[in-house]
C-alpha cells in the first residue's frame, strides 16, 4: 500500500487543472504562448495542460524556441522535488482512526467503491484521503485510463529540460501552499467537488471534456478553453464560485505580481502555469496588459 500511495501522491502533485495535450498545432495557428515585454525585459508565458501522452512531442517549435532563449524556468511548483511533494501530501490525509467514511455521505462512498475496480484501486488506498484528494485521485485515474498521464504533461517536460540544460528553476507558489489551499475548502465544498468528480466519471464526460479542452488549447483559443471549463463547473454551482475565486483569481493576482517583478530585471523567464490562469478578464495575461506591458500571443 505504501508503494501505491507514493505513486499516487507523486502524480497528483502536478494535477491542479484537468486538461489534455496532443500533437502540436499547425504552424499557422497561434499557440498557447504569450510574449510579455517591458522596457527592460521579456517574459514568455505558456499556458500549461498537466497531463498528456507521448504523441504530444515534439511541441510547437515556437514554444521550444522561446524556452531555449530563456535562462530561467518559473513554474507553479517544482513537481520533481519528491521530498517536498511527499511531505506536503500528509496535509491531505486523515490521522487514523479517522477516514473518509466519516466525512462523506455513504451513498457517495458506495458509488466510489463501484468505480475503483476500473483503476485497480483498493478502497484501502483511498480511505485515508480527504475528499478533495480522493477526487483528485479519481480524476487522475480516469485520465490515465483514457491514455493520459502527468509524466507526459508540459510542466514535467520543461522541468526535465531545465535540469538537463542547467537552467535556473523557481517556484511561483509551492506544493505546500497549493495543498493548503485545497485543504482550506469547507466540508460542503469538498463534498461537492467529490460528487462532481463521481458524476463526470459515471456519465463518461471526462473524455469529452478533455478533448474539448485540448482542441481549444491546440488552436491557442483562451476564450473557448475557458468556456469548456466553465460549462463543466456550471454543473456544480455550489463549487463554481469557490473554485474561481480561491483556485484561480486570487492565485492569478499573486503570480502576475511575480511576473511583473521578472519584467524589471535582465534575465529572460519562461513561465509555465495552468492554462486557465491565462484566460478571462481576471487572467494573468489581462492583468499584465492592464499594467501597460506589451502583450503578444505567439
Amino acid at each position: 500500500m505504501k508503494t501505491t500511495l507514493h505513486t499516487l501522491m507523486r502524480s497528483i502533485a502536478i494535477v491542479w487543472l484537468l486538461a489534455i495535450l496532443a500533437p502540436h498545432a499547425n504552424a499557422e495557428q497561434k499557440s498557447f504562448l504569450w510574449q510579455i515585454t517591458s522596457k527592460q525585459n521579456v517574459v514568455y508565458m505558456l499556458g500549461s495542460v498537466h497531463v498528456g501522452n507521448s504523441s504530444l512531442y515534439p511541441l510547437n517549435k515556437t514554444i521550444e524556441d522561446a524556452f531555449t532563449q530563456s535562462s530561467v524556468l518559473a513554474v507553479e511548483a517544482d513537481a520533481t522535488d519528491e521530498q517536498a511533494m511527499m511531505s506536503t501530501m500528509m496535509t491531505a490525509l486523515y490521522t487514523p482512526p479517522d477516514n473518509i467514511n466519516n466525512h462523506l455521505p455513504q451513498d457517495l462512498i458506495a458509488r466510489m467503491q463501484k468505480i475503483l475496480p476500473n483503476y485497480s484501486l483498493p478502497m484501502e488506498a483511498v480511505q485515508m484521503m480527504k475528499p478533495y484528494m480522493a477526487a483528485m485521485v479519481l480524476t487522475l485515474s480516469e485520465s490515465a485510463r483514457l491514455g493520459y498521464a502527468p509524466e507526459h504533461g508540459i510542466d514535467l517536460h520543461f522541468l526535465k529540460r531545465a535540469k538537463t540544460d542547467q537552467k535556473k528553476i523557481i517556484e511561483l507558489e509551492s506544493a505546500d501552499s497549493q495543498m493548503r489551499m485545497m485543504d482550506s475548502l469547507t466540508a460542503k465544498e469538498q463534498t461537492a467537488m467529490f460528487k462532481h468528480t463521481l458524476v463526470s466519471i459515471e456519465k463518461n464526460k471526462v473524455g469529452d471534456e478533455l478533448k474539448a479542452m485540448f482542441s481549444a488549447w491546440q488552436q491557442g483559443d483562451p476564450v473557448r478553453l475557458a468556456k469548456v471549463a466553465d460549462a463543466s463547473l456550471a454543473e456544480a454551482p455550489e463549487l463554481q464560485t469557490t473554485f474561481n475565486e480561491k483556485m484561480i483569481i486570487s492565485r492569478n493576482k499573486t503570480m502576475a505580481t511575480k511576473v511583473e517583478d521578472f519584467l524589471k530585471n535582465k534575465e529572460t523567464y519562461f513561465v509555465v502555469v495552468g492554462a486557465m490562469h491565462l484566460t478571462g478578464e481576471q487572467g494573468m495575461i489581462n492583468l499584465l496588459r492592464k499594467k501597460n506591458f506589451q502583450v503578444k500571443q505567439l
